[in-house]
């Protein structure tokens, strides 16, 4: 394996390798960077947070999406910025979370929060329509404020927890308190 951001794909089998491109650029330049092509997935997990304004690279997955094809967003939840300094005892923080949209997550980096709301409403100026949104790891993320760890070798424990997790995270109140969403929208025709 290497250091880099290919490492998984590197421990994939070839046939599987060869069906991946991967391209450096900037989310704001994706148009550009696939030069047109649209895609019948396309996935931002992880990376909405780090910018300062969800809008431009938002309008570019729109763009690459194919009409009737799907977009994927997870990012950090608002509504729930205040669940993790409360269980870490920062009452401070906790209060001035209620007010703010930003903090340093949980990989020591500032991040931004935003609502399903909010992008929903970005994605339909880009002609995706939101189809449903789930909360994400609303119960193994707080576990170790309870001092519980998961057994990875564990396969029955490891099974009902996903079961409680899918639950919890089609549900309200349960999927507004997850620290993540998942947002998920189709594109329509041209």
């Amino acid at each position: 394996m290497t250091a880099g951001p290919d490492w998984r794909l590197d421990s994939l089998p070839s046939e599987v390798r060869r069906r991946v491109t991967l391209l450096a650029g900037d989310g704001e330049d994706a148009e550009e960077a696939v030069k047109g092509a649209t895609f019948a997935a396309v996935l931002c997990h992880g990376v909405l947070g780090y910018l300062d304004r969800p809008e431009p690279l938002i309008g570019q997955l729109c763009r690459c999406t194919t009409a009737g094809g799907i977009v994927s967003i997870m990012t950090g939840n608002a509504h729930a910025a205040a669940v993790r300094p409360a269980l870490e005892r920062r009452w401070d923080d906790a209060l001035a979370s209620f007010d703010t949209r930003t903090e340093i997550g949980v990989l020591g980096v500032p991040g931004r929060a935003d609502t399903v709301e909010e992008l929903s409403a970005v994605l339909r100026v880009g002609d995706v329509e939101p189809l449903a949104w789930y909360g994400v790891w609303l119960f193994v993320d707080w576990l170790g404020f309870s001092g519980v760890e998961l057994d990875p070798t564990d396969s029955e424990q490891l099974a009902a927890t996903a079961a409680v997790e899918l639950e919890a995270s089609r549900r309200d109140p349960y999927r507004q308190l997850s620290r993540v969403f998942h947002l998920l929208g189709r594109k329509g025709p041209p």
